[in-house]
């Protein structure tokens, strides 16, 4: 079998990690404290309606 063929007809070798991902995921989220309840109830009743 020649190189060219060879390069194109290569055998599919699985990951050694067994499937996993190698790394840890990046996770994108957010923390908020407030002082008070009554703060965060004035936080969340901002103008956009969050």
């Amino acid at each position: 079998m020649d190189i060219q063929t060879r390069a194109v007809h290569v055998r599919h070798e699985p990951p050694t990690s067994g499937g996993r991902p190698l790394t840890v995921p990046i996770v994108q989220s957010s923390a908020f404290a407030f002082d008070s309840a009554a703060e965060l109830a004035e936080a969340m009743s901002g103008p956009d309606g969050a």
